[in-house]
């Protein structure tokens, strides 16, 4: 898992079908509230069997934005509004 706090790292992912700069294809990305930063972070999951998101005491509110079949919808409204 990658831990990012840049958005636009992740609006250039979403906009190139999961690609950022020769990393591999993720399995999935989050966006999330962190309860340490106090804001929106997102954390990228290069294998599936490791997604543990949803388990963490400090994501609150977890969004997936990109799933094994591509951006979902979540991902589509999220780009829209902060691409």
């Amino acid at each position: 898992m990658a831990s990012i706090t840049h958005k636009g790292i992740i609006v250039e992912t979403l906009r190139s079908n999961g690609s950022f700069q020769g990393d591999p294809v993720p399995a999935s990305i989050f966006a999330f509230q962190s309860v340490l930063a106090g804001e929106e972070n997102w954390a990228i999951f290069y294998d599936a069997r490791h997604c543990d998101i949803y388990d963490s005491p400090y994501v609150i509110d977890p969004v997936c934005l990109w799933d094994e079949n591509g951006i979902t919808p979540e991902g589509t409204k999220w780009l829209e509004e902060n691409g």
